[in-house]
């Protein structure tokens, strides 16, 4: 098989760094194998494994989320982690592992890129009509 795109494309490969006949390789968090696309699962585990959150910072770092942990970031609101924020966590944790269904790609048709920083990560999604491509996020 002859790799055409990259120079095409203008792009230069050093073949040191590249791996040929994988079977499948990791992308954006992502496996991509013959079987399809579907999540890490490093990334399921380190999700399933998040601690409780103790300080504002950590809150905050853990994307805003949920309307029962966004109120914990009010100046006048003590942090106090009770029973109703640990069932908020744990629906998160379980609706961030779930990946949605990817799409193809198509080179022809235009992307939108979402994204959004802080200072303790960065977030964004790749959509093409209306369907997600690719997410990613750190």
């Amino acid at each position: 098989m002859k790799l055409s795109m990259p120079s095409t494309c203008e792009l230069c490969c050093k073949h040191i760094k590249c791996d040929y006949r994988l079977r499948e390789v990791g992308f954006i968090g992502h496996v991509i194998s013959v079987d399809g696309i579907r999540v890490d699962p490093n990334k399921i585990s380190m999700v399933l494994n998040w601690k409780p959150l103790r300080n504002v910072s950590e809150v905050r770092s853990f994307l805003g989320l949920w309307v029962t942990l966004t109120k914990l970031l009010q100046k006048e609101i003590k942090l106090v982690w009770f029973e109703k924020c640990q069932r908020s966590f744990e629906i998160l944790k379980a609706m961030l592992i779930k990946a949605p269904l990817l799409t193809q790609t198509e080179s022809r048709k235009e992307f939108i890129l979402y994204s959004d920083a802080l200072l303790s990560g960065l977030g964004c999604v790749v959509i093409q009509e209306d369907k997600v491509v690719a997410y990613a996020s750190r």
